[in-house]
């Protein structure tokens, strides 16, 4: 077995984070509170929760919504619910791999079945902050015309009986709905790919210059994100693992 792994923030702070060990393979996507108005003071960063995630995961063997208890409880016990995370967790038990999958961190099996994990509400937002660009040519003001949108999707957060309902590991109840879990025999295996959001296009080849070189054409051709690529921002934190069998 081999691991591969790349990850790089869009900016200083990278709220991505990775963690693996020989059986277990971790991909957070951190979420920082957006409202300047909350009564925490002294907020945590999605950067802290992603890590701390990643690094709780590789101390059980859990999976599934047993793993999301326990995560939800360690979280509890050392931030408040004002940030949260997505992630993806695969482990290697004996002749199965079981993967566990909360909101927009994504897996690809054998370069082909592809699991995005992708929020309704961030399409629709993505869609508005498109029309937005293209009405107005204000590529610079589009992200503070969604705002408001985005500081008010905390309300369809772990939220299962809305239809722009998605889940977030953030201290409180994940509904079963939103806890994908999948098994593989390892036998049937050759590659697992573990990314975040900020890869906006899967590549067709399984390898870390595949996902970099998918990236930069997606710089190249669609800059700000909103052409072929919508998004609710330009440029996203990015993190890629990979697991050759």
């Amino acid at each position: 077995m081999e691991i591969f792994s790349f990850s790089k923030g869009k900016n200083d702070t990278n709220e991505d984070a990775f963690a693996n060990n020989n059986s277990d393979f971790i991909v957070c996507d951190g979420v920082t509170y957006k409202n300047d108005d909350h009564p925490v003071k002294n907020l945590a960063k999605g950067s802290q929760v992603a890590n701390f995630i990643a690094l709780e995961s590789l101390k059980c063997k859990f999976n599934g919504s047993e793993l999301i208890d326990y995560l939800t409880n360690k979280l509890n016990s050392k931030f408040s619910k004002s940030v949260g995370t997505a992630l993806c967790i695969a482990r290697l038990d004996n002749q199965v791999l079981k993967i566990t999958q909360v909101g927009d961190v994504g897996f690809r099996v054998n370069g082909c079945d592809i699991f995005l994990g992708s929020k309704i509400i961030d399409h629709l937002t993505s869609i508005l902050r498109q029309s937005y660009i293209q009405l107005t040519n204000d590529i610079e003001g589009s992200r503070d015309f969604i705002m408001p949108l985005l500081k008010a999707q905390s309300i369809y957060k772990n939220n299962p009986n809305h239809p722009l309902g998605y889940g977030c590991l953030d201290g409180t109840k994940v509904a079963e709905k939103f806890i994908k879990y999948y098994e593989y025999n390892v036998h049937d295996l050759k590659t697992l790919e573990i990314f975040s959001d900020g890869y906006f296009q899967v590549p067709q080849n399984v390898s870390v210059a595949d996902w970099e070189n998918s990236y930069n054409y997606v710089q190249n051709v669609d800059p700000y994100k909103y052409l072929d690529f919508p998004s609710t921002k330009s440029t996203d934190d990015r993190t890629i693992l990979i697991i050759n069998f």
